[in-house]
């Protein structure tokens, strides 16, 4: 029996020693739920900084959805302009060449009902108005590296915006 109380005494003595360890797990209720009430203002305002930046976030996606669209309807309308341009310049194509052979019916025609410097001087006007029209068909076939250049002013305009230096 001695034994007994022994072993109750030990068990006794662990458990006195233990019971500081056991207490500091515990925690008082005032100080769980004041613990509760911190995480429960911070989730709160973690929250709602996660809903403003998924705001930001929609308006960034629905913006960029809007310039989305705009960019392929702009695509979209630059492509038929194209389209336009390069039917018309078609047609151009094939007026200057119809023009072309208009021209060499004329020189025939002058060639053989003009004799004389009159008629040299039309031959000479045709070749002038044959060769242009021929550039701008040789131009009109060249890829277009460079935007075409403005045409050159007149020199009587040139003259008249260039400042006049006083002495």
């Amino acid at each position: 029996m001695a034994c007994l109380t022994l072993r109750k005494k030990i068990i006794f003595a662990a458990g006195l020693l233990a019971l500081p360890l056991f207490a500091e797990g515990c925690v008082s209720r005032g100080a769980y739920d004041e613990n509760i009430n911190l995480l429960m203002q911070k989730m709160n305002k973690e929250r709602t900084e996660n809903a403003a930046t998924e705001r930001a976030l929609e308006i960034k996606v629905q913006e960029r959805g809007r310039t989305l669209s705009e960019l392929t309807n702009r695509y979209i309308e630059l492509k038929a302009q194209q389209d336009y341009s390069q039917a018309k310049l078609g047609r151009l194509q094939n007026d200057l060449e119809g023009l072309l052979r208009d021209m060499s019916e004329m020189k025939l025609v002058i060639f053989t009902n003009f004799k004389g410097s009159e008629a040299n001087e039309m031959m000479l006007k045709l070749n002038s108005m044959q060769k242009t029209v021929q550039e701008i068909l040789k131009k009109s076939n060249e890829p277009m590296t460079a935007p075409a250049a403005a045409p050159a002013a007149p020199a009587s305009q040139n003259q008249q915006t260039t400042p006049k230096s006083q002495p």
